[in-house]
């Protein structure tokens, strides 16, 4: 198809003729009669759609032509950005698994504390003191752990 309306008695009369736009991806026809008059235009549009983390391959390929090498430094960029924050992740994870852990020696080193307690009163016979000691810590542990069975806690 001639990208040209005709201008000539070479020319058919009436017909369609595409028009490219720059260089967009619209196509623009032209339907005229017999006088060359438009009688309508069509417009095509095509577009395309790419999602991720990098731009599609097209456009790396863009990016080095218009600066040579740029493709290959953004993906270098994203996978230094990427290994970054999985460190950073993994390092938040450890951390909390070794507050977790902590928090839990010094919970247990005061139960085992408050419960030697309670049984040396009640072994010097302070009996109700050493009760008063020992019943609420056995029973927050006691509760504790049927909390976390119930639940599915780790």
């Amino acid at each position: 198809m001639s990208t040209e309306r005709p201008s000539g008695p070479d020319e058919p009369p009436s017909g369609i003729w595409p028009e490219r736009l720059g260089d967009t991806d619209v196509e623009e026809a032209y339907v005229v009669d017999r006088e060359g008059q438009p009688k309508a235009t069509f417009r095509e549009i095509a577009a395309s759609y790419f999602r991720g983390p990098l731009p599609s391959p097209e456009a790396l390929r863009q990016y080095n032509e218009a600066i040579p090498g740029l493709g290959e430094r953004i993906v270098t960029n994203w996978e230094q950005e990427s290994f970054h924050r999985r460190s950073l992740e993994r390092r938040l994870v450890e951390g909390g698994i070794r507050n977790q852990s902590r928090g839990q020696l010094i919970a247990a080193a005061i139960a085992i504390i408050v419960a030697i307690g309670g049984i040396v009163l009640i072994a010097t016979g302070h009996s109700t003191a050493g009760l008063i000691a020992l019943l609420p810590n056995l029973v927050a542990l006691v509760g504790l752990f049927i909390y976390r069975s119930a639940t599915g806690g780790d």
